[in-house]
């Protein structure tokens, strides 16, 4: 657009056609970029989950049998996935996917 823009500045006459394509083209492609950014947020949203299970808010490790160990969902005052947003904006910041 800032392209046609110039031109039309510069006198140069643009098919009406042609412009009223490249603005749908623009408009297409911020939806595009949207849908994109809300999914990788739901995907990184995800992986703050990933060390956790329904018992345990951190999984810190596991046992030589297999049973996992660290922090419960208990200890930490929270409903299983519940976490408050501070945390998540913590956990980003730090670069830390738990």
């Amino acid at each position: 657009m800032c392209a046609i823009n110039e031109l039309t500045l510069l006198g140069i006459t643009v098919d009406p056609e042609y412009i009223q394509k490249v603005k749908i083209s623009v408009a297409n492609k911020i939806q595009e970029n949207a849908a994109r950014k809300k999914k990788k947020k739901s995907e990184n949203d995800i992986n703050i989950y990933s060390d956790s299970n329904d018992q345990f808010y951190y999984i810190s490790g596991y046992t030589s049998g297999g049973a996992p160990y660290g922090v419960t969902w208990e200890e930490m005052g929270l409903e299983p996935y519940e976490v408050e947003e501070d945390d998540i904006s913590l956990t980003r910041a730090m670069n830390l996917e738990c």
